[in-house]
């Protein structure tokens, strides 16, 4: 255990993560800390603390003339800030307060009439599926070449 524990940095304490609430509108401040619980001292890169939202699409191919459904995550939102810099990290705590990011989908390009009801045609029946986004708020302390430590915590932003 000791060889991984120097070599990945694997096993040498926790980031722990916690929030004033677990529901945020956009444009709304999250408040919380971030613990360090460390057994030794650690050298790291930064701490920082994001607010991250996925989307997860859902498709139908035909391949082989049978339909298989296939999902992917997709990286929506990512807004992160750091807690602290390049340093010699020992256990404590350290408050932040970090804005909701609104999600931007670019542009809308507005369609004539009747092409517009064509392309919601065709696209109901190609498309992929967006399902609802799903929010998170990540603390991660940043170790170069060895494991960073993580906590990521689910929250709810209405649409």
């Amino acid at each position: 255990m000791e060889a991984l524990t120097n070599t990945l940095g694997i096993g040498i304490g926790k980031v722990k993560l916690r929030l004033v609430s677990q529901e945020a509108a956009i444009g709304e401040v999250l408040r919380g800390r971030v613990e360090l619980d460390l057994d030794r001292v650690v050298e790291a890169d930064r701490l920082t603390v994001s607010v991250l939202a996925w989307q997860r699409m859902v498709a139908v191919d035909f391949l082989n003339r049978s339909p298989t459904i296939s999902t992917r995550k997709l990286p929506v939102v990512k807004k992160q800030m750091e807690l602290a810099g390049e340093a010699i990290y020992r256990s404590g705590s350290y408050d932040f307060a970090i804005e909701v990011p609104a999600v931007n989908w670019g542009p809308k390009v507005p369609l004539p009439e009747g092409l517009a009801e064509v392309v919601g045609v065709i696209s109901a029946v190609t498309s992929p599926v967006r399902m609802p986004l799903e929010w998170f708020v990540e603390a991660r302390l940043h170790r170069t070449w060895k494991v960073d430590l993580t906590e990521r915590l689910q929250i709810t932003v209405p649409e």
